[in-house]
């Protein structure tokens, strides 16, 4: 990483032009990002590890309380979706079903 960002900056420094700048400049951006990201996660590699034993032991707590309320809700789903229903209700629940598919596509697309 840092043979390719030192080639890319000695190139714009040796061919001297505005072509050769705007051409390397992404690639120089994208380099010393990543370079300095790196250098974050070598500095807080201690941060990290603990936030890790936090979340893991805080997720497993949590899966360990609402097992048996997932399974519940689970089965209600299921259940639910066997239920023979009516044409004007499964014409109901089909148009519902489309606008909250839409509306998920849409805020999945601000994320």
């Amino acid at each position: 990483m840092i043979f390719s960002l030192v080639t890319q900056i000695s190139r714009v420094i040796v061919f001297y032009s505005l072509d050769v700048l705007s051409d390397q400049l992404p690639y120089i951006n994208a380099g010393i990002v990543t370079l300095f990201k790196q250098y974050n996660y070598i500095l807080n590699e201690d941060k990290v590890k603990l936030y890790n034993l936090i979340y893991s032991t805080v997720f497993r707590i949590i899966i360990t309380v609402l097992k048996p309320q997932l399974r519940e809700l689970l089965n209600d789903i299921v259940s639910d979706r066997l239920i023979e229903r009516s044409k004007e209700e499964s014409e109901i629940l089909e148009m519902y079903s489309r606008r909250t598919t839409a509306l998920c596509a849409l805020y999945k697309g601000y994320e």
